[in-house]
């Protein structure tokens, strides 16, 4: 999935053009769900960003998303920090505060449905908190983020088993799983009308 111009292109289906992509922006993963969670968290901040109170909550978080956009994104093409895993969850992520928002944005949404598609196979573990658990009306951020991070880890390990990539390749640090519950509690606050 990618943009020029304002037309929009699926080429990123072909799967050697999206490792090739995938490699030179030194990404852990790249797919086009990855991609339409991205975009779909772009929309979700516009959507808040017309709260009252949204827009300063997210620039102590994320930064001042009025940064200069231009500016910021050469600045991705040159390399992430070198000390990036620290407060992002992705080598994207710090080129702007817009990014970082939509990328754990993104990330809330994979863990989320991960979480979900555990639950609705009938798999079970220790950490699910009941049988018949709904991820997606989980209203403890700091749980949702702890037991889709933790079923992750096992479907990991299952897929390594096999010889398969991780399905969820991330590390997350104290940093990120703020910014991941702050996602969440206003991903929440934004469903209810508030």
């Amino acid at each position: 999935m990618g943009h020029a111009e304002g037309a929009i292109s699926v080429d990123e289906a072909d799967p050697v053009l999206r490792t090739t992509r995938r490699q030179a922006l030194k990404e852990s993963y790249r797919t086009m769900i990855v991609h339409m969670r991205h975009e779909i968290a772009h929309m979700l901040w516009w959507r808040l960003s017309l709260c009252d109170d949204f827009l300063n909550t997210l620039r102590d978080m994320f930064g001042d998303e009025r940064a200069d956009y231009p500016a910021a994104r050469q600045r991705h093409y040159d390399g992430p920090p070198a000390d990036w895993k620290q407060s992002f969850l992705t080598t994207y992520a710090p080129a702007h505060p817009l990014e970082d928002w939509a990328e754990t944005a993104g990330h809330l949404l994979h863990l989320t449905d991960i979480a979900d598609s555990f639950v609705a196979a009938g798999l079970s573990s220790p950490q699910l908190p009941h049988l018949n658990w709904d991820p997606y009306s989980e209203p403890d951020a700091a749980r949702l983020i702890y037991v889709a991070a933790d079923l992750s880890m096992g479907i990991n390990n299952v897929n390594l088993s096999m010889g398969l990539s991780n399905i969820y390749p991330f590390v997350l640090s104290d940093v990120s799983r703020r910014k991941l519950a702050f996602v969440h509690d206003w991903l929440r606050r934004g469903a209810k009308g508030m």
